[in-house]
């Protein structure tokens, strides 16, 4: 499949007398792209929106059935999902081992038996009682894994009660909750934008990253990303921004007449305006 459809657009491009740079101006698609999708070099490629976007109008340009490539494109990036959630997974594994260590440190002899048979049990899960291929069924799991872990150190806090050992319950309790946490991945939000006439959209994840950098026309379009993220948002009044389908209120971060936000969102919090 692959071979089939870098080999049209080679045939297609060099039948119609074209270089990259004349396709390029004629399409307005950046020649980097072109290049790079010309040789199904697709992490090299931008954001998923803005790609499938070029994707599918250098194809008609070309008058060739983008519908192999998009194929392609997406098996790159269920494979590209698939790392992302495995290596959150790892992060959780390494934070539980250094929480369980933590608690361990802090507490007497008797305590510290009891509790290194549990972090030995959980090491021992974590290294031989599953393959990669379960690495989702993780996630699933993280309920059950939180009662069980509660019902250890309730046992733990009934054998200290009759050993008149006392412990701080509010550390505890903050002990389980950060566990808790870490053992919860942070979830994928979905991002949708109406345009309404034109606007210049620029999307940046924490890292900077841009997810989506374009001269957008009117249209309904949709990314995924992770929080927190960063919008620049020109002629912001054509522009309908959601999350998770929850209508973004963004007019704070509008920079008076210029009709130009930027913003800071991260879910469940206020918008934070950033300055220029």
């Amino acid at each position: 499949m692959e071979l089939n459809w870098k080999s049209q657009i080679e045939e297609m491009r060099a039948s119609k007398g074209l270089s990259i740079a004349d396709c390029s101006k004629k399409t307005k698609i950046p020649e980097s792209f072109i290049e790079s999708l010309e040789v199904g070099n697709f992490n090299l490629l931008p954001s998923e929106v803005y790609s499938k976007f070029h994707i599918k109008t250098y194809f008609n340009f070309l008058e060739i059935d983008p519908v192999d490539c998009l194929g392609s494109y997406n098996e790159y990036l269920k494979c590209l999902k698939e790392k992302q959630i495995d290596e959150r997974i790892n992060v959780s594994e390494v934070n539980i081992i250094y929480k369980i260590f933590n608690f361990v440190s802090s507490k007497k002899l008797y305590v510290k038996i009891i509790a290194v048979v549990i972090f030995i049990l959980v090491l021992s899960f974590i290294l031989f009682g599953r393959g990669n291929s379960d690495a989702k069924k993780l996630i699933k799991e993280n309920a059950s894994f939180d009662k069980e872990l509660e019902v250890d150190l309730a046992v733990i806090d009934e054998n200290m009660e009759e050993n008149k050992i006392y412990i701080n319950e509010k550390k505890e309790e903050e002990i389980i909750e950060s566990i808790s946490v870490k053992l919860n991945p942070i979830k994928e939000s979905t991002i949708k934008i109406e345009v309404r006439g034109e606007s210049w959209i620029v999307v940046k994840d924490k890292k900077d990253k841009n997810l989506l950098y374009e001269l957008m026309q009117t249209g309904d379009y949709e990314i995924k990303a992770f929080d927190p993220l960063i919008f620049q948002i020109g002629n912001s009044s054509a522009v309908n921004l959601f999350v998770n389908d929850k209508k973004v209120n963004f007019s704070r971060a509008i920079k008076g007449k210029s009709n130009y936000a930027h913003f800071k969102f991260v879910e469940g919090k206020k918008i934070e305006s950033i300055r220029d």
